[in-house]
């Protein structure tokens, strides 16, 4: 849904350059007319960038903003993916070395992050992800 909300300006500016290139002038922009549309697209473009969102997410990839794994064989990473709803879900995987996974939501309302850091306890058998923001979340593996 917010896709629709963050898209809909840039939807506007080209239903409008229509109305006003179609059914008023009914004659092709000048100059000022063609650069005044791609300065609207452009700012429409960049609103979701504005607000943390980065617009190729809307096409549901995810990212993997760290992975790692332990000298007895468990693996881990941090992905985020645009949840449709709230911006971001940023959710922790463990898969052990049996090849079992277990999966932990670490933040279902993040803003855009590009990469953290995870790091391992072997002792105790802790994972610390150290988000953006600066918090910390501590999952036992």
């Amino acid at each position: 849904m917010l896709e629709f909300i963050f898209l809909s300006p840039l939807l506007a500016v080209f239903v409008g350059a229509l109305i006003a290139r179609f059914a008023v002038r009914r004659r092709p922009f000048r100059a000022v007319g063609w650069v005044l549309v791609a300065a609207l697209s452009i700012g429409a473009f960049a609103l979701p960038l504005a607000v943390g969102v980065w617009i190729p997410d809307f096409l549901g990839t995810s990212r993997t903003l760290a992975a790692t794994t332990s000298p007895d064989g468990h693996s881990f990473r941090v992905v985020q993916r645009w949840n449709y709803c709230d911006f971001y879900t940023t959710t922790f995987y463990t898969t052990q070395s049996d090849g079992s996974a277990t999966e932990t939501i670490l933040d279902g309302d993040a803003h855009k992050s590009w990469s953290v850091s995870i790091a391992l306890d072997e002792p105790n058998r802790i994972a610390t992800v150290t988000l953006n923001d600066g918090r910390t979340m501590t999952t036992p593996w």
